[in-house]
């Protein structure tokens, strides 16, 4: 197929943009790039609405005319970049909105690397529920079923492929001179919350209790959850409190289970509740801010882990600043380049991959990428994680941070172990994992959901 790309400025998800580019090269694709770039700085340069708007209609021809040159299949962009720089206009009908690409008749793929649920900073959210993220020519990428089930049943999206990620071989790869200098390394990122007293004590245990943490935690998620129903004028709704306890209880219990999953056993056992989840499936905006409330014991997981594991090993982390508080032992190394992630992989025996669980299942890129770079991965145990590796042999898991300490020692006094984790683990991601497989996947999905292209 052939595939206009449209990239975005910016430095990290440009790069995993453009190795999804890479990844339809190598599938055997064809590929042209546009670039964001000049066209926004084109419109901010326009003061009044209108204008820009008349320019990114205009420019938005320019990109319909290549499309029909050059035998475009369809387009691809991050997030909704290419859905919100062109705007909004009346469809055929002359009232019902309809984006650039259906009244085009274009198709275009919206990867999503961060869910809608909070991405470009609750931007999208207006859209919800609307006939836009529902039209026939939008297609969606999300990396697992739970979040493309919110998508569909709850936001209002249409047509949604859960794929997990890929990554690009050429990009990581073991690193040539580089020798492991630490037991465990870890990638950064933002938004870790600062400890409580209850986490700072917490690690000065053998075997802490994260759960009796995430249980002090759900007291204050349980009341902002019924502060966003009541706000919302859902308060009243008949069961929705209790359709609340059960929530909470819910996330308490088995965070690894997609929510909705979840919410329909609670349903199906008690039917008085099913008018307040429908209330909340029509207030797609307030059952967000819900499930983030939820969400939120869960927040601590990652920095606490690797707070927890630098007490007892010899850790390094890379990246963010990140940890903001946290009392750990870690060497820092800062930031580093995209291209040069592999490098800093290869420096641990083990590199570590927690998440702070904003969606339920599926996994980040890390493992992709620690695993292609060569290096074992010690990877949090999620759901779906057993389908895209063999356990034990492939990648290590663990479900706490006491477990993750008590696989670490397993496999670094084992370096025989370690190195035939780290061989079948890459083996594994080339033959399975990649930004290429990933292409064919999309291509299948948009010719499958469309009709041939």
């Amino acid at each position: 197929m052939r595939v206009l790309m449209m990239a975005h400025p910016g430095t990290n998800s440009r790069d995993i943009l453009l190795d999804v580019e890479s990844g339809f090269r190598q599938a055997g694709h064809g590929v042209i790039r546009w670039e964001f770039e000049p066209m926004q700085r084109l419109v901010s340069q326009v003061a009044q609405p209108q204008g820009r708007a008349v320019l990114a209609g205009g420019i938005g021809e320019i990109v319909r005319s290549l499309v029909e040159s050059n035998g475009i299949d369809f387009t691809i962009a991050m997030w909704a970049n290419g859905l919100m720089s062109f705007g909004m206009s009346p469809g055929p009908s002359g009232t019902t909105p309809a984006s650039f690409f259906e009244r085009t008749r274009i198709r275009h793929v919206l990867l999503w690397l961060d869910a809608p649920h909070w991405a470009h900073q609750g931007g999208i959210a207006p859209l919800f529920r609307s006939s836009v993220l529902a039209e026939s020519r939008l297609f969606h990428v999300i990396n697992n079923r739970g979040l493309a089930d919110e998508m569909r049943d709850v936001l209002g999206f249409g047509r949604v492929l859960a794929r997990r990620y890929g990554v690009n071989p050429e990009v990581f790869k073991p690193w040539p001179g580089v020798t492991p200098r630490h037991d465990i390394v870890f990638n950064l990122g933002p938004g870790d919350p600062e400890p409580t007293d209850a986490m700072v004590r917490a690690l000065e245990s053998d075997d802490p209790d994260l759960d009796a943490i995430r249980r002090e935690a759900s007291a204050g998620a349980r009341r902002r959850m019924g502060a966003a129903a009541a706000e919302a004028g859902g308060g009243d709704e008949p069961g929705m409190d209790a359709l609340l306890d059960a929530w909470i209880g819910s996330q308490i219990e088995s965070p690894g289970t997609p929510v909705l999953d979840r919410l329909a056993a609670v349903v199906e056992q008690d039917p008085g509740l099913a008018g307040a989840m429908q209330w909340l499936k029509k207030n797609p905006k307030v059952f967000v801010q819900i499930a983030e409330c939820a969400r939120s014991i869960e927040r601590c997981r990652r920095a606490f882990t690797i707070t927890y594991l630098s007490k007892h090993f010899d850790c390094a982390v890379f990246g963010d600043d990140a940890l903001e508080g946290w009392p750990h032992n870690a060497k820092r190394y800062g930031g580093v380049p995209y291209h040069e992630l592999s490098k800093m992989y290869g420096m641990g025996r083990l590199a570590l991959n927690t998440m702070r669980w904003q969606d339920d299942i599926g996994l980040n890129l890390k493992p992709f990428e620690i695993t292609a770079s060569g290096t074992a991965c010690l990877c949090e145990r999620r759901g779906g994680l057993e389908e895209l590796f063999d356990i034990g042999t492939e990648i290590a898991a663990f479900g706490s941070p006491g477990g993750a300490r008590r696989v670490a020692s397993e496999l670094l006094a084992s370096p025989e172990k370690l190195s035939a984790m780290a061989e079948a683990g890459r083996a594994r991601t080339l033959r399975d994992h990649t930004w290429a497989r990933w292409a064919d996947d999309v291509c299948a999905f948009v010719a499958g959901e469309g009709g041939s292209v």
